[in-house]
């Protein structure tokens, strides 16, 4: 459903331009490339989207499967942490090349859509705006197919304290901490070229492109308003 929304935004943001001037046969079969890259564009995101969150459905899994374990059972345990951590940097490492060319793609797309608003004849708040809204779906996609990734690393990383705060036998107590001691010194997680992707490093990401964007917005304006005067 999200990124059915997505793809509706991009498909408006697109359209809502040359509304008023979809007449002739070129205008159509570019929009209608634009409905099928597009679709193309969210289908990717959608696949990366459903491999995250059966990962953290995998994690989720191993958590159950610990709480059903017997308490004399931790190498049982423990190999099925260990096959867990195989299909998640399996995964990972079919997925890296996908998000860095979905990450890749949206840059010239922002960079092309700012060059045609700031080349514009007509260049105008408006013109501005319309930019801004072609560009922005397709942006807010990838942010969230990164916090999707990185919310893996986060369900990992919580593991070892759900392991060390589940209630056993005092006996065990020996046992227990060696095997979350072997879960954090395993550092689970998603990868990307050997990178391990945290919700910190998306947020600043993130962070970074508002700072941006909002400075570019001002930039416009201002020079909107001396041409104004002008």
């Amino acid at each position: 459903l999200i990124m059915g929304l997505f793809w509706a935004f991009m498909i408006l943001g697109r359209l809502y331009p040359i509304s008023l001037t979809l007449q002739s046969a070129a205008d159509i079969v570019s929009v209608a490339n634009f409905v099928i890259i597009s679709g193309l564009f969210v289908a990717l995101g959608f696949y990366q989207v459903h491999s995250c969150l059966g990962l953290e459905l995998m994690i989720d899994q191993f958590c159950w499967a610990f709480v059903r374990a017997d308490d004399d059972d931790l190498k049982s345990c423990m190999g099925k942490w260990n096959l867990s951590l195989a299909h998640l940097r399996r995964t990972a490492n079919n997925l890296e090349w996908s998000i860095l060319a979905l990450e890749t793609s949206v840059l010239p797309v922002v960079l092309l859509t700012g060059a045609q608003v700031l080349n514009s004849a007509s260049f105008t708040c408006l013109a501005c705006m319309q930019g801004i809204l072609a560009a922005l779906p397709s942006g807010s996609m990838v942010l969230y197919v990164f916090f999707r990734a990185a919310a893996v690393t986060e369900q990992c990383h919580h593991v070892s304290a759900f392991v060390n705060s589940w209630h056993s036998d005092d006996g065990l107590v020996d046992k227990m901490h060696p095997f979350v001691q072997y879960i954090v010194n395993s550092s689970a997680g998603f990868y990307i070229k050997g990178v391990r992707l945290t919700t910190f490093m998306v947020l600043k990401v993130t962070y970074f492109i508002i700072a941006l964007g909002f400075s570019l917005m001002t930039s416009i304006m201002l020079k909107t308003v001396g041409d104004n005067d002008a």
